[in-house]
């Protein structure tokens, strides 16, 4: 009898501690815990990117399970394979993994690293427009535009899902699930 109380006060405790923990969850930790990390995207300012790999779930089921885990301050559309969801400082973008519908890319960036490498036309269609430029300042995305349109900049990020690897000077014809970041190279 007394292994019997000890057995359920046990799992009562248990359950106990991971309902408590149920609305703390960070989604950084949930996806780190619960996908592939296949990749570090890193600048030459040592701003970092997290990318994962969902395997057999498509972008709009990825999206709907990680809103469900924690509500994201802002929800982007479904644009093109591509969401984003904005948590706090954390950017989680969602794409479709080149050539793998059926398998999603999860992006997770800091509010600088978007600020600083993301070209504002990846975003296109999935936020208001005058969002970012509220969150990162009046003007970003004219003035990232620009910076990023110049013939000497290269240091401008469409996603992972775009090129795989950042590759100054080559947008859009890097090899997928190749590393590096904005800046590095190849």
């Amino acid at each position: 009898m007394k292994k019997q109380l000890l057995l359920l006060v046990t799992l009562f405790t248990s359950a106990a501690v991971l309902l408590a923990g149920c609305g703390s969850v960070q989604i950084e930790d949930y996806i780190s815990d619960n996908y592939s990390l296949i990749d570090v995207v890193r600048s030459q300012a040592a701003e970092d990117s997290y990318v994962y790999l969902a395997e057999d779930q498509q972008v709009k089921e990825v999206a709907d399970e990680l809103i469900q885990v924690q509500e994201p301050d802002e929800i982007g559309k479904y644009v093109n394979g591509k969401q984003v969801l904005i948590y706090d400082d954390q950017f989680v973008i969602l794409t479709e993994a080149p050539k793998e519908p059926d398998q999603t890319l999860i992006e997770v960036s800091d509010q600088e690293f978007v600020r600083n490498h993301y070209h504002p036309g990846f975003f296109q269609g999935m936020l208001l427009g005058n969002m970012l430029s509220n969150m990162f300042g009046g003007g970003w995305d004219r003035d990232q535009r620009s910076r990023c349109n110049s013939a000497y900049n290269n240091d401008c990020y469409g996603g992972y899902g775009s090129t795989g690897r950042w590759n100054p000077g080559a947008a859009g014809r890097g090899s997928t699930f190749r590393g590096g970041g904005p800046g590095t190279g190849k």
